[in-house]
């Protein structure tokens, strides 16, 4: 038994490793967010997923383990994420096709974008504000689609009335709380730039090109000095350079978008 622990984010990075646990196990249940198992399901169809919400009494095991403790094995040192087999989840092939009707027929790029943390911890270090997120929407012609969760109207908001266009949401979706359609969302765009947040993690998981914008103090898991991520090596890690300064950033993302 492998039992989810810490937030949807932190979920989605250490299911990375299932691949090489079925490797050594091939009996495997997991106690999952309720939000991910449909996609983890579809991706590892031999292991059994459970909601955390769900009756486990029923549940026999005779080993258990925590996701993040499977890093003890599977990945000790850098080798290991090298060496390790990284399996894009899966995205409904259904879902894909009715979120494609709803996209925006528009020139360029369309770019995903999520610039706010809920968590408890570092909320404003991590977050970009209204006019940063206007900023890079108005440094070109490219359409931006919204991977925001949360209550964010009011942000929405702040962002149409400093920009010269609008973050184009898909009708009828709850981001927060359906993942399934924000995975199909972000499966239909071309590009996902985003703060670190649940959305970089999902992105980075299902093998899209992906952005990632880090605080100067960031994360462990995100190490120092690199651009490239030991969890997912489609990510491209854009760290700033001065604390609490995302100039150098943004401008870094507006000259590469502007090409």
């Amino acid at each position: 038994l492998v039992y989810g622990e810490q937030g949807i984010g932190d979920q989605i990075m250490f299911g990375t490793i299932f691949e090489d646990l079925l490797k050594v196990q091939p009996n495997i249940a997991v106690v999952i967010d309720k939000r991910l198992k449909k996609l983890f399901a579809r991706t590892y169809p031999s292991i059994n997923f459970f909601g955390i919400e769900e009756d486990l009494s029923l549940l026999n095991y005779s080993k258990h383990i925590s996701m993040g403790g499977l890093c003890k094995f599977f990945r000790n040192d850098i080798k290991d994420f090298n060496n390790g087999i990284f399996k894009p989840l899966i995205t409904s092939y259904d879902i894909d096709n009715q979120i494609k009707t709803l996209m925006p027929q528009s020139k360029g790029l369309k770019i995903g974008l999520s610039w706010l943390t809920f968590a408890k911890k570092n909320v404003k270090r991590r977050s970009l504000s209204s006019q940063q997120v206007s900023s890079i929407m108005n440094s070109n012609d490219h359409t931006f689609i919204n991977l925001q969760y949360g209550n964010i109207n009011s942000s929405l908001q702040e962002i149409s009335n400093l920009s010269e266009k609008s973050i184009y949401e898909v009708p009828g979706v709850d981001i927060t709380n359906n993942l399934e359609s924000l995975s199909s969302i972000i499966n239909n765009c071309d590009l996902i730039i985003t703060i670190d947040n649940s959305t970089a993690h999902l992105a980075s998981a299902l093998g899209k090109p992906v952005w990632i914008l880090l605080p100067y103090y960031n994360d462990f898991r995100w190490m120092e000095n690199t651009e490239e991520s030991i969890w997912y090596k489609n990510a491209l890690l854009l760290r700033q350079t001065f604390k609490e300064d995302w100039s150098q950033v943004i401008s870094n993302i507006n000259s590469a978008l502007d090409q």
